[in-house]
Order: structure tokens, then C-alpha cells, then sequence
């Protein structure tokens, strides 16, 4: 059986690196005592298996996992045993059992959503900043790697946005962009992009990932809610 599981990453540890995580998982999955499959070898592992790495320090509410287990659990359990068992900051939200066909967590996510909170003096004028930026033909953005500093058009990898007026000083941006092996776009190089051009009209900002997603049908799709939906069919 595999299931597909929808997890939040939260304030509490998000600092923590990607192997920390793993762990983490691996520890509750023993003390859930979960009939988790293993891998054979000289040193067996849980078959589980993540979409993407998550940046530390960004919060997430939408991380996904494809977990292989020895025998049939229905999701729901699975999601309460591990909520009991997991640390504070770390919660499964949502589980799906997932057919043979049903493609890796990795090669069904292809996007992520993004929510990002600009605070500012002038919230009339950096709204209008950031819809002129997503409005144009092209959209350049700064990227940093061990290979340098190279400058990109994301334009095409950027599925949707929307901005509004959240609060006295906020405006809050929206935006779903590409998460795949092809082209991946950090949200940090996209907001960092928006306050070079709104020249000053925003003082800094704050991130959030929503979730992971897949287009499909000319929307978009939770892992959980493809697998839902393919199984029906």
C-alpha cells in the first residue's frame, strides 16, 4: 500500500534542514508503530520520499511525502497515530491511499503556491508597483547558485498571481509558480525582485508556502485531491 500524505511544516521548527526532517519522520513512524516498508541492503531505510526540499526557515502548510507501507492502513488512522506522535510544529493534515499507477510524489508535483505579505507606508501605491511588475512582458529575476549570480526570465514559470490590500501597512501577493525538475522558482527571488522594482514602496516582506500543487484541466490540484480523483475514475 502506498499513501500519499499532505504535512505542515510550521514556526516551531522550520529551521531545520531537510535530513532533520527525515528524521523526524522516520522516529514517528516507529513510535506510531506504522507498517512502514523497507528497502533491502546492508542498511534498510523507510521507503518514504519527498516532493521537494523545502527552503529553511520558510513556514509550509502544503509538504507532501509518498510513503510505501508492508500492509493496509486507512489514511485516517494513519493520520492520527502519527499526529500523536509527531513534535510540536510538525502536523500531517491529509492522507490519500494512492494506486500502482499513481505517479512518484516527485513527477506529480509540477507548481507551489505562495503567499507573501509586503509591509509599506503607501499600500495604494505599492499595489499598483506590484500589479505593473507581474504585468509586464518579461520578469527578471536574480538568482544565486554555486555557479554565480545569473538573471532570469520567469515570466512563463509564473502560473498566477493576485495582490491585495491586506491591512493598514499590508498587501498581500499570491502567487503559484513552477516546482519541478525543469524550473524551479523561489519565492524569496520573486519577492525580492518586487521590492527592487517597487523602489522602496515596500520595507520587507514575509513568505509563506500554501502548498504544493499540479496543473490539471487548466487549474490546479492538490497531490491529495489527484490521487482522490484518479481513483474515482
Amino acid at each position: 500500500m502506498r499513501l500519499i500524505v499532505r504535512f505542515e511544516r510550521l514556526e516551531e521548527i522550520k529551521y531545520i534542514s531537510q535530513l532533520d526532517m527525515l528524521r523526524t519522520i522516520h522516529r514517528a513512524l516507529r513510535r506510531a508503530d506504522i507498517p512502514v516498508a523497507y528497502s533491502e541492503g546492508f542498511n534498510p531505510q523507510p521507503k518514504v520520499s519527498f516532493g521537494f526540499a523545502l527552503s529553511v526557515g520558510l513556514v509550509s502548510y502544503g509538504e507532501y511525502m509518498d510513503i510505501q507501507l508492508k500492509n493496509d492502513i486507512a489514511p485516517e488512522l494513519f493520520k492520527e497515530k502519527m499526529n500523536n506522535a509527531l513534535p510540536c510544529g510538525m502536523r500531517i493534515s491529509d492522507a490519500a491511499a494512492a494506486g500502482e499507477s499513481t505517479p512518484k510524489i516527485g513527477k506529480m508535483i509540477d507548481c507551489a503556491e505562495y503567499e507573501t505579505v509586503f509591509f509599506t507606508k503607501d499600500t495604494g501605491l505599492l499595489l499598483e508597483k506590484i500589479n505593473d511588475f507581474f504585468g509586464r512582458d518579461e520578469i527578471t529575476i536574480e538568482r544565486h547558485s554555486k555557479k554565480g549570480t545569473s538573471f532570469v526570465d520567469v515570466k512563463p514559470w509564473i502560473y498566477s498571481f493576485g495582490a491585495e490590500i491586506a491591512g493598514e501597512n499590508e498587501v498581500r501577493l499570491t502567487t503559484v509558480q513552477s516546482l519541478s525538475e525543469q524550473m524551479s522558482v523561489r519565492i524569496d527571488d520573486v519577492a525580492n525582485a518586487v521590492m527592487s522594482f517597487a523602489k522602496g514602496a515596500a520595507e520587507k516582506f514575509h513568505s509563506v508556502k500554501k502548498n504544493m500543487l499540479l496543473r490539471k484541466d487548466g487549474g490546479f490540484v492538490t497531490p491529495v485531491e489527484y490521487v482522490r480523483l484518479t481513483a474515482e475514475k
